[in-house]
């Protein structure tokens, strides 16, 4: 059944209200954010300084520091939600649920890309379903066809919602690289948000059943099906 409670504008109040709140494991967030995205610049304005294992390496070093950021910011902006007390080395905390996340991260992408080649439309389609993967690996430690597999249910009748929601978030995160200290402000109201959403269609009840692949009808295809 479809959650009446959705709504972008609460998200988007709620993680504008709980980055004030947490500015500090926020800030963070933030300044690791931008320090990856400046480096990965600069190495790539500079690539012809660069030996080929040197770039290589640096490369590497940049996913792998992106990718602790990414899941730890999933991860703090749960806690945040929750209203749990946070440090801002909590940030950097994603022991147990890393290479989970790395594995449900590498499907997700198979599985837009391969809806993406058939007409564009399923791989839009299953980039929404399937877009509430992240926080159901790190808050329920799900294996990636678990956590695929129930953030396709749970999100059942939300595509169009959902749509929405990703449509003003990227607005908000380009308005704020334009603007370049808007970001300070639109990457962790867009973290909160999602993770408010999150907890909006429903994560913190009971699980959705898993012990089964989930049933797509065709009306599943449709953005605002149910």
């Amino acid at each position: 059944m479809k959650n009446r409670n959705f709504s972008t504008l609460s998200a988007l109040r709620a993680g504008w209200q709980l980055s004030k709140q947490n500015w500090q494991p926020i800030l963070l967030a933030v300044i690791a954010t931008i320090s990856i995205q400046v480096v990965a610049s600069l190495t790539e304005t500079y690539e012809h300084l660069l030996s080929i294992p040197a770039y290589f390496g640096m490369n590497t070093l940049l996913y792998a520091a992106s990718f602790i950021v990414s899941v730890g910011l999933l991860k703090l902006a749960l806690k945040i939600i929750d209203e749990k007390k946070v440090k801002p080395l909590d940030l950097f905390d994603i022991g147990g649920v890393w290479f989970r996340y790395l594995v449900a991260s590498a499907a997700y992408l198979s599985l837009v890309v391969a809806g993406t080649i058939l007409f564009i439309v399923p791989g839009v389609i299953a980039a929404l379903r399937f877009s509430q993967y992240g926080y159901l690996v790190i808050e329920k430690n799900l294996k990636a066809d678990e956590a695929l597999r129930e953030s396709w249910i749970m999100t059942r009748g939300h595509t169009g919602d959902l749509l929405f929601f990703f449509i003003i978030i990227g607005l908000l995160n380009l308005y704020g690289i334009l603007t370049i200290v808007g970001v300070i402000v639109t990457i962790p109201i867009a973290a909160l948000a999602g993770a408010h959403i999150y907890r909006q269609l429903g994560a913190a009840s009971e699980p959705a059943e898993t012990t089964g692949p989930a049933q797509i009808s065709q009306a599943d295809l449709v953005p605002n099906a149910a």
